[in-house]
């Protein structure tokens, strides 16, 4: 603080003299102000580098964006949001000419998600390559997640394993949202067969076993798409996702024009919510 001493000669303060203190204290005031700015500043630079780092490592976990492997063709598009993902795709090539496809979403946002989905990724595909059954692979998945997880973090989980002859068994962890594209036939599913990930102990996660047509897809999507809204608040829905799959023939085009199309809905350039959408074909024996 700042005071007039007139214990000298003075005999009274100069008019002045209280002003110029005051206009003193205030350029103080203003150079703590500039410091604590630039303080802070420098911790957000920070954060949004390690942010930008967190990002990039998790792009790293996500396999090739489109590719054949074994007995399967697939297209995948990942879009994280503004920090890292708590979203989860893998493709895991199993004994003979199976392939196990994975594609999850953990509760919440943030660096806690994206940390959880890690952790779930690198669990289940070793449990993977451990288990003939998807469900015997989930089930080990969820005694992990219960051991080590906050009780409010969970996810929600696809995993199908394909078989050349165009078989699938699946396990739907309270997923639920995915679809079988045969042509202009569209099966959208909301249903899921087995409870989701995390949340109970003691669960029986349930195979379900189907039959695919020659060039039928199997297209998934976390609730980034379905959920997407619009800017009066009404959400893109499961018709929409319909009408979008029944004009496509690829794998290829069913990721690039479901997205486009939730894009063109929400006519914003970052959607609400991370977002990756998949699609599957077997491929027919030569």
């Amino acid at each position: 603080c700042l005071y007039l001493d007139a214990r000298g000669s003075e005999q009274e303060v100069q008019p002045d003299a209280a002003g110029f203190c005051q206009a003193l204290s205030q350029l103080a005031g203003l150079a703590m102000a500039n410091l604590r700015r630039q303080t802070m500043r420098l911790r957000q630079r920070e954060m949004d580098e390690e942010m930008n780092a967190a990002r990039e490592a998790q792009q790293l976990m996500v396999p090739m964006q489109r590719t054949e492997l074994a007995s399967v063709e697939y297209e995948v598009e990942f879009l994280p949001g503004r920090i890292a993902s708590g979203d989860l795709f893998d493709v895991v090539q199993l004994s003979g000419d199976r392939v196990a496809v994975i594609l999850g979403d953990v509760s919440g946002k943030g660096v806690g998600a994206a940390i959880l989905m890690a952790a779930s990724q690198s669990f289940l595909h070793a449990a993977l390559l451990r288990h003939e059954s998807p469900a015997a692979a989930v089930v080990d998945l969820n005694e992990f997640v219960l051991a080590r997880s906050a009780a409010n973090r969970f996810l929600t989980l696809w995993v199908g394993v394909f078989s050349s002859d165009g078989s699938v068994t699946y396990v739907d962890a309270g997923h639920g949202h995915w679809a079988q594209v045969n042509g202009d036939n569209v099966t959208v599913h909301h249903a899921a067969s087995s409870p989701l990930v995390g949340a109970f102990d003691d669960i029986d996660f349930v195979d379900v076993e189907i039959q695919l047509c020659p060039g039928e897809r199997i297209v998934l999507m976390t609730d980034g798409i379905p959920e997407q809204p619009a800017p009066d608040g009404e959400q893109f829905g499961s018709d929409r996702v319909r009408s979008v799959l029944a004009t496509t023939r690829t794998c290829k085009e069913d990721v690039t024009e479901l997205l486009a199309a939730v894009r063109l809905w929400s006519i914003v350039a970052d959607l609400a919510d991370d977002t990756t959408v998949a699609s599957v074909r077997v491929i027919e024996p030569s």
